[in-house]
């Protein structure tokens, strides 16, 4: 009795543990090694989701010990060697994969794997699709024992090995061999020639990557459109051809990325090269190569509102007060509360990031006003004050404020009440409220709303005075030559006398005739005078007469009082 109730006992305890033995072995995700990845949960994970995990962790081996009725679209990458079915004693057994949905499983160009007692399923309702194998042009897989209910696309080289082939047809365009119990389907791909193969290519949205500044961490990404018969199956890299520049590149779904931060001035080379195969199984290479220029480092009087500062420009704005900055480069636009522009600030540039002119906005998605305070002296470039709907950046500039526009867009109305200069910018109302002095230069002239000043003129500038001339400096003596010089000089005073005497003979019969011409000047003003003379008789007599009879009256009167006397 005692021995039956041992063994029974015991047999309890080992039906136990195989029940738990059973229920771990059909829910666990587990390794047996580090390179292998057992599935054994049927519908609690997803199979591509852990393909994916396994696949960064570098597996290289696949075990099914569970179906998987629901996936998205697989991936098996060159890293992988096998992927087989089994039961949960580690022996072969049938597992597939099925999807309602349309679900692809691509064997990646370069893989070289062996696929065993795995079928890919559609499931029992018509309008599913299931699931669908692709092999890459590059990729060479060794099925054994394999369902297939889509019809295969086989664009590389594939063995088929007692399996089965539920449409009865494949997609060949690559190599294809039927081992075993295998029907060779039949192949509905179209024949594909070199005259109609299109080269790999690559097109990218720029040329050039815009220039960094030693020291600063900059990361910047090119859209590059990847184009070609066989693009699809391309392995693609980029790599920065110099080295020790501090610089990384990558390529990642369309996208070549250049990052890091410089640590030498200079221009470096970025690199994307493709390669992938034609045809004929022959090599098909692309290369692009990019520039990408290094400068100098950072000026320490400027502030730089980048990619890098997770702040609001307003925030910034303070910040660089704080920092005693006197410049401010915008290379990213900005979202921004009020922000006040004082007189410790010289420019405020829009640029790439690297001290490059490019035209950048503040404004976005908020109201604000700019205001330019009293005795600022700022010039302000490339920066688009913009208003998309009811929310946009105002300009304002304050009595005693000086600023200098160049190249600058307006969304909302200006109001000035300083001095502002507009160079080449543009105003979207097509007014400004100028209360203060505003010049315009290479561009229209916008409405005034408000009440411009007059300018001051310029006092005139006083006229210097004309510098005395220099006197003329005595001619040097030249001694060579000197008897020459002497028989000239002789020569021009003989010439000079002859000349003299000529000149006195003209002289004495310019005298005579002199003297003749001063007789005849005379006689006629004296024929002159003796006319004046006549003229003036008329009143001299009458003077003569009144003075006469003047003389009488006064001796008549002088002899009455003389004989008045005597009596």
């Amino acid at each position: 009795m005692k021995q039956n109730g041992i063994r029974s006992l015991t047999a309890m305890i080992l039906a136990v543990f195989m029940a738990v033995g059973l229920v771990c072995g059909d829910a666990r995700v587990f390794a047996k090694d580090e390179d292998t990845l057992v599935y054994g949960v049927n519908d609690q994970y997803r199979l591509d989701v852990l393909i994916e995990k396994a696949t960064k962790e570098g597996k290289k081996k696949i075990v099914m010990q569970a179906d998987a009725d629901y996936t998205s679209d697989i991936n098996i990458t060159p890293n992988y060697v096998s992927w087989k079915g089994q039961d949960w004693r580690d022996k072969p057994a049938k597992r597939f994969i099925t999807n309602s949905t349309e679900t692809f499983v691509t064997f990646k160009s370069g893989v070289n794997i062996e696929v065993e007692n795995i079928d890919f399923l559609k499931k029992g309702r018509p309008y599913e699709k299931g699931t669908k194998v692709v092999i890459e042009r590059g990729a060479t897989v060794h099925f054994k024992n394999t369902k297939f209910d889509n019809t295969v696309v086989n664009n590389g080289s594939a063995t088929f090995e007692n399996c089965v082939f539920v449409t009865g047809e494949i997609e060949n365009n690559g190599k294809a061999i039927y081992k075993g119990t295998t029907k060779e389907p039949k192949n509905i791909a179209k024949p594909k020639t070199m005259d109609k193969y299109e080269p790999l290519t690559f097109k990218p949205a720029h040329d050039r990557f815009n220039d960094v500044m030693v020291g600063k961490y900059r990361k910047q990404f090119n859209w590059v459109r990847v184009s070609g018969s066989e693009s699809k199956i391309a392995k693609i890299s980029a790599k920065v051809k110099e080295s020790d520049t501090g610089l990384e590149a990558s390529w990642e779904r369309n996208s070549l990325s250049v990052y890091g931060t410089p640590r030498r001035d200079g221009e470096f080379t970025v690199e994307l090269r493709g390669e992938t195969l034609n045809y004929n199984n022959e090599k098909d290479v692309a290369i692009k190569e990019f520039k990408i220029r290094v400068v100098k480092g950072v000026d320490k009087d400027v502030y730089e509102f980048d990619e890098t500062v997770r702040k609001t420009f307003d925030q910034a704005i303070k910040d660089a007060e704080k920092q005693g900055k006197r410049k401010i480069d915008q290379s990213r636009s900005a979202i921004t509360g009020d922000v006040d522009i004082t007189p410790q600030f010289t420019h405020w540039y829009g640029t790439d990031g690297a001290k490059n002119p490019k035209r950048n906005d503040i404004g976005y998605g908020k109201n604000t006003v700019v205001t330019f305070k009293k005795d600022v002296n700022i010039t302000v470039k490339d920066i688009d004050f913009i208003k998309r709907g009811n929310t946009g950046a105002k300009a304002v500039i304050e009595d005693g404020a000086k600023v200098k526009f160049i190249n600058c867009r307006f969304d909302d109305r200006v109001v000035n009440n300083g001095t502002a200069e507009f160079d080449n910018c543009s105003f979207k109302t097509g007014d400004i409220e100028n209360n203060g002095f505003a010049d315009y230069k290479n561009m229209k002239e916008p409405k005034n709303v408000g009440v411009a000043k007059q300018k001051p003129q310029p006092k005139p500038e006083p006229q210097p005075k004309p510098e005395p001339q220099p006197k003329p400096e005595p001619q040097p003596k030249n001694p060579d030559n000197s008897q020459e010089k002497d028989g000239e000089k002789n020569k021009n005073k003989q010439r000079e006398t002859d000349s003299n005497i000529k000149n006195k003979k003209a002289n004495t019969s310019d005298e005579k005739n002199g003297s003749m011409a001063k007789s005849k000047v005379q006689k006629a003003e004296s024929g002159n005078k003796g006319t004046k003379t006549g003229d003036d008789r008329s009143i001299t007599k009458e003077v003569i007469i009144l003075s006469v009879a003047a003389i009488c009256i006064l001796i008549l009167i002088i002899g009455r009082i003389v004989r008045k006397r005597k009596k």
